[in-house]
């Protein structure tokens, strides 16, 4: 996974998705690989034409959904994992947004605010705030967001 990591702070995305596809493959059961591997295609979803591109976002949806269901996960349990709900949303409405499936990534976005907004860390959680902010901004006037970046485009 480091290796993966590594490559993908060089720009060397296509080598780092392969690394970190290894790596999954060798700990199946890791929320932080899956996790990484998940971020992985996101990024290549800008890299690649759509066809491609929503091939990627499909494969990184299923891996971020299904992370609730590794062992020892804390995502939706009494102790949050507060990061997949924030990829998971981020980077699909910013990958569809990408893609100028705006509409689309309008309706997602009030879905996942709402859905954010009914967890119990919704409130303490400062990365959960931004994340909200950003949907909401998304959703009631477009306002587009960089991925992987806190700041607001």
């Amino acid at each position: 996974m480091q290796y993966g990591l590594a490559l993908r702070s060089f720009d060397q995305h296509d080598d780092a998705y392969i690394k970190l596809q290894h790596a999954s493959i060798a700990y199946p059961d890791s929320p932080h690989i899956e996790h990484a591997l998940a971020v992985q295609l996101l990024i290549l979803c800008f890299k690649n034409p759509e066809d491609i591109a929503l091939a990627y976002l499909e494969k990184a949806l299923n891996i971020l959904r299904n992370l609730r269901y590794i062992p020892n996960n804390k995502f939706f349990s009494d102790e949050v994992d507060m990061y997949p709900i924030v990829t998971l949303s981020e980077g699909h409405i910013c990958v569809l947004h990408h893609l100028n499936r705006i509409d689309e990534a309008k309706i997602l976005a009030k879905t996942y605010y709402e859905t954010i907004n009914r967890m119990d860390v919704a409130t303490s959680s400062k990365r959960l705030l931004k994340t909200k902010e950003k949907l909401l901004r998304y959703y009631v006037n477009g306002t587009s967001f960089s991925f992987l970046k806190d700041e607001i485009v």
